[in-house]
């Protein structure tokens, strides 16, 4: 059966395109109505749970259906974007980068429950993460790379929402979650086509010889592999 692959989020086609290569058909969210033509592109407004399930029913069809989404936080980048901290500009992180990705992945997992088959789907949660005044400010270095506390806050919300859903879906027979944690100061996987690249590799291999292996909910760095111990496999390791 078709594999569709679905990226919501950061406005990349990397992920797109890389899902596309592995034989994926793949679509994608823009933030702007109109945006694009091209039927893989689906507006997304992440402030709206109508708009999350429109954005879900025209990611599949009735002949394919949903095995694999992408949800990817950068906080990097929405701190190069975002330089003041405002009431308006709270809110707006608030619905689009917390509310947002939350009513996403409720709605994935109830769709995930009614199209279950003989192979889990799998929801990757992706960040990556910026420098935090807190931590610039105890090296004594130049904190105009930090993210604002607003911009901070979501981050560590993103994370405590993926992981803890994770943990409470830990035995589910429709999904698999994954957890990735990118750092900003993480030279080889800088560019979102070599974060893709890795995803797909590490979901080769987990298709190979992870399904039968215990699991635990942690958070991974790109480059990592399955483990070959036997021991049981880490969705990720912080």
């Amino acid at each position: 059966m078709e594999k569709i692959f679905i990226q919501a989020g950061k406005d990349t086609r990397a992920f797109l395109e890389e899902a596309q290569r592995n034989g994926r058909k793949a679509f994608r969210s823009v933030k702007t109505q109109g945006e694009s033509n091209k039927e893989y592109e689906i507006f997304w407004n992440k402030s709206s749970p109508i708009s999350t399930k429109n954005f879900l029913v025209k990611s599949q069809s009735s002949s394919a259906k949903i095995s694999e989404a992408l949800l990817y936080f950068d906080e990097e980048e929405l701190s190069r974007n975002m330089k003041t901290m405002t009431i308006s500009e709270c809110s707006k992180v608030l619905d689009e980068e917390n509310a947002g990705f939350q009513y996403l992945s409720l709605s994935l997992l109830e769709r995930f429950k009614k199209q279950k088959g003989s192979e889990k789907a799998k929801i990757i949660f992706l960040i990556r993460k910026n420098y935090s005044l807190v931590s610039l400010s105890r090296e004594g270095l130049d904190k105009t790379s930090a993210s604002l506390p607003h911009i901070s806050a979501a981050a560590a919300s993103f994370m405590a929402f993926a992981e803890n859903l994770a943990a409470m879906n830990l035995e589910s027979d429709f999904a698999d979650f994954f957890l990735v944690l990118a750092d900003c100061e993480e030279q080889e996987f800088r560019e979102d086509s070599a974060l893709a690249r890795w995803i797909f590799q590490y979901l080769g291999e987990y298709c190979e010889r992870g399904k039968n292996m215990s699991k635990t909910i942690q958070w991974i760095k790109p480059g990592a592999h399955i483990s070959r111990s036997g021991r049981g496999f880490s969705l990720f390791g912080r």
